[in-house]
């Protein structure tokens, strides 16, 4: 989920990002058999799936009642390409080969807004977004690591990415709140 602030009205809204596949490449270089550092690239893509009020309550792009669910449903996606620094720690010994893991990460993630969608119950307003936002990223990580090599692993990993992202979007119709 990507909490939204309007920056004009403050209405807040959650975009609900449909899966969407990711790909990541890593090099790295370890210091001793606990401790590696790495530097990552990252593209995540998903399609957009609902917007609602975070407490489902009434306001900004939605007209919901306490008990309803999403308030529309826009055609749009959100890609972000990120370029990351990760310290990581792995458990255990060289010799298991296979070795969990965890890690944090810091860098900058650029974020592709592109979705188009109605107002309030389809009244006859369009909300419509084609920014990118370039800001800082922070991430955890954690995973399994397979020596197949004396150089190289294959990971299966989770990360947790958080940062700020912000865009332009316009109205065009009946748009009052």
């Amino acid at each position: 989920d990507i909490n939204m602030e309007a920056a004009s009205t403050g209405f807040n809204h959650v975009y609900e990002a449909e899966q969407g596949w990711a790909a990541f490449a890593r090099l790295g270089y370890r210091f001793n058999p606990s401790w590696r550092v790495e530097l990552e690239g990252g593209y995540r893509s998903g399609d957009i799936g609902t917007v609602r009020a975070p407490n489902g309550g009434a306001g900004g792009l939605c007209n919901l009642t306490p008990a309803a669910g999403p308030c529309y449903s826009p055609e749009g996606d959100i890609e972000s390409a990120t370029l990351m620094a990760n310290v990581i720690y792995d458990f255990g010994f060289e010799y298991w080969g296979v070795r969990p893991f965890v890690g944090l990460g810091a860098g900058v993630n650029r974020v592709d807004t592109n979705t188009i969608g109605n107002l309030r119950d389809n009244r006859g307003a369009t909300f419509t977004v084609d920014d990118t936002s370039t800001k800082f990223a922070a991430q955890a990580i954690a995973g399994l690591a397979w020596a197949v090599g004396d150089r190289a692993n294959i990971d299966l990993t989770y990360r947790y990415l958080t940062g700020d992202m912000s865009f332009n979007s316009s109205a065009v119709g009946d748009a009052r709140y």
